[in-house]
């Protein structure tokens, strides 16, 4: 019987950096398609230029967590660049929720899925605490915020999710 680890690593292997690469570069330029602000526009322009230079070292390459290491902060950009859309341009969130759910999709044809720990309780096993929120709207030592979501592969960490945890109010 074949183990999880090495039927996921197989399957990552056969698969190839390629597939996962051209899926990231074609997201990135239907994003570059639509009319953005110059700034917005550059930064895309920078990560495709991060997904090409993996493209030209990496092109035949089997999918490993080092790169995997790498793809994961393209999402976090896009997600960030999400959220700064919806709050001065909500039309514009309909063009980002697609790109993002593919970009996810494809990760997890190699066995990699992002956490969801909001509201969850902190655990410091699987979450780094990179700040406190001094709350009485929910239990002390939940997650209140995600700075950078974890992602995993299989049952297996490769990133700690960054959150805000919250702690009760201290009695005035």
């Amino acid at each position: 019987m074949v183990s999880t680890m090495n039927r996921t690593t197989n399957h990552r292997s056969a698969l190839g950096a390629q597939a996962l690469l051209s899926a990231f570069r074609r997201v990135l330029a239907r994003l570059m398609s639509r009319p953005w602000s110059d700034e917005f526009v550059d930064g895309l322009r920078m990560l495709a230029e991060q997904v090409a230079e993996l493209e030209a070292t990496r092109r035949d390459a089997p999918v490993d967590d080092e790169l995997l290491m790498k793809l994961f902060p393209i999402v976090d950009s896009l997600e960030r660049a999400r959220d700064q859309a919806r709050r001065t341009d909500p039309w514009s969130v309909r063009f980002f929720d697609p790109a993002l759910n593919e970009l996810v999709r494809v990760l997890r044809v190699f066995d990699s899925h992002p956490e969801k720990p909001l509201g969850h309780a902190f655990d410091p096993v699987v979450h780094e605490a990179v700040g406190i929120d001094e709350t009485e709207r929910v239990p002390p030592n939940r997650v209140v915020r995600i700075l950078e979501r974890g992602w995993y592969v299989g049952e297996r960490q490769l990133r700690p999710s960054k959150v805000v945890v919250s702690k009760a109010r201290a009695a005035a």
